[in-house]
């Protein structure tokens, strides 16, 4: 009987232990991902997928979910213990957290991302967005056009479907600029083998931090904090240079396209 309680007693010891250390040890945490053409996508061979494997090859324990961009907004939404990406923080907190009182959190930028006006390389005719005026001009149908190009009276409007047709009406000569972002565009170009185009100073959206942004739960800032230390350790070493590639800003003091 002594020895039963004992060993009962021994036990509550151990239930306590864990039920204290088991807060900081993160379990999986579920990511909603979309696919970019040239970042990520099912191949599982792109920028940010090699980002990923990196990350989970350094005990970054993560469910990471590919997605339609209407999706994983929808998902992250009903979601409430999940993390998005790539997104930024202002943005999900106005766009998904505008009618709930959710609260989020946002690890370290991974790189940057804007929108913005683009013309043939060399071309330097289209230096503010008065000069867009009259000009026959494209954007992506996903982008509301309405309220970026507010105020511009463009001679024409396009619609293109993904990066490659822009560049191919814009060095076609079938636009004078297209609104695009950066870095896709570039890459976009790379892939076509196209010479560059040239980045005007006429940002819609202006260079955003691009990283994770999760639901603001304990398990979900244990996991911040483990995909801040491993993203540090990237950048020291110089790895997440090798994987972006030369024409993503990384915001790291280092020469940048744009």
């Amino acid at each position: 009987m002594y020895k039963n309680k004992k060993l009962s007693s021994l036990s509550l010891v151990i239930c306590l232990i864990f039920s204290v250390i088991s807060p900081v040890i993160a379990a999986q945490t579920t990511v909603y991902a979309f696919e970019l053409i040239n970042r990520m996508g099912t191949a599982k061979d792109q920028q940010y997928d090699l980002l990923w494997q990196d990350m989970r090859k350094q005990g970054v324990e993560v469910d990471l979910q590919l997605k339609s961009f209407t999706r994983y907004k929808r998902a992250f939404k009903k979601d409430t213990n999940s993390c998005i990406f790539p997104a930024n923080l202002d943005v999900v907190t106005k766009v998904v957290g505008k009618k709930s009182k959710a609260k989020f959190i946002s690890a370290e930028s991974v790189d940057y991302v804007g929108l913005v006006a683009i013309t043939e390389a060399g071309d330097t005719k289209i230096e503010t967005r008065a000069d867009l005026a009259e000009k026959n001009i494209a954007i992506s149908p996903i982008l509301n056009s309405s309220n970026f190009l507010q105020g511009i009276d463009s001679a024409a409007l396009k619609l293109a479907d993904n990066n490659e047709v822009l560049l191919k009406m814009l060095y076609r000569h079938k636009v004078d600029a297209i609104i695009a972002f950066m870095p896709d565009i570039l890459l976009a170009a790379k892939k076509l083998n196209y010479p560059l185009p040239h980045s005007t100073d006429i940002w819609f959206i202006k260079k955003h931090p691009i990283s994770i942004v999760c639901h603001d739960t304990a398990n979900n800032r244990i996991f911040v904090q483990q995909f801040n230390k491993q993203l540090q350790q990237l950048k020291k070493s110089g790895r997440l240079r090798e994987i972006m590639g030369p024409l993503v800003n990384l915001g790291d003091g280092s020469a940048e396209y744009y």
